[in-house]
């Protein structure tokens, strides 16, 4: 079943809030069509999203190797650091024995 019904195909648009257009007129829209276009704006949405977790996690990630290399040259003290990090000691020296 390629159409349906253009009553159908509203209440489908509305719950799964898609924005795909439904000709005035039409008796049966193309739903082919519309789950394509959900299909890519989800897709469009999970790859943003993506995008935005990576850049966060590789910011955390610099931020904590930038306080290792800080505690390795004796700049910062382990204590200082892991506080700085809300981190306790422990888990930062773990941290701090693991390979970047």
């Amino acid at each position: 079943m390629e159409y349906l019904g253009v009553s159908a195909a509203q209440v489908i648009k509305e719950v799964t809030n898609t924005k795909f257009q439904i000709p005035k007129g039409m008796e049966e829209v193309n739903m082919c069509e519309a789950i394509e276009v959900l299909m890519n704006r989800r897709e469009t949405e999970g790859i943003r999203q993506g995008l935005e977790q990576g850049i966060s996690q590789g910011m955390a990630q610099g931020k904590l190797s930038l306080l290792k290399d800080l505690v390795e040259d004796g700049t910062l003290t382990m204590e200082a650091t892991a506080g700085k990090v809300n981190m306790p000691v422990e888990e930062f020296e773990e941290y701090m024995k693991k390979e970047l």
